[in-house]
């Protein structure tokens, strides 16, 4: 027997598990980690819930809603940091995986500036001797 297409392993899945085609698509695609931070999105509970499909050009900057074309999986996280984002560099041309990539560079800038003034954060607290219940360096 053939391998089945990523068509019909969606429909299969969509089918089995009560999601959407577009969404089991999009996970068996990305092999179900998010495209932009590759956080595993079926590994617990808290991870599962963050799933998200994301336009990776916005609709608000022209992107269209065909999520073969243009949608990834994301993680909430991920989502958030790109929002309506449109890249500093020339997309003309560019397809779908392309400015996966693009994106994920920039929204792993984001995430870095972003541990960096949680860690000063942190810095604060220990030198005022404060305790925040979870707070790690």
């Amino acid at each position: 027997m053939p391998n089945p297409s990523l068509d019909q392993l969606a429909s299969e899945l969509a089918a089995r598990l009560g999601w959407s085609e577009e969404a089991a698509f999009l996970g068996l695609r990305a092999s179900f980690c998010c495209e932009y931070c590759d956080r595993p999105l079926l590994r617990s509970a808290e991870d599962y819930d963050t799933w998200q499909n994301d336009h990776v050009l916005p609709t608000s900057r022209g992107g269209s809603d065909d999520y073969r074309t243009n949608k990834a999986l994301a993680c909430k996280m991920c989502n958030l940091l790109k929002r309506h984002t449109l890249l500093k560099e020339p997309i003309e041309g560019l397809d779908r995986d392309q400015l996966v990539v693009r994106y994920r560079a920039m929204i792993q800038e984001r995430r870095r500036r972003q541990d960096a003034e949680l860690a000063k954060i942190r810095q604060v607290f220990r030198e005022l001797g404060l305790n925040a219940r979870g707070l790690a360096d």
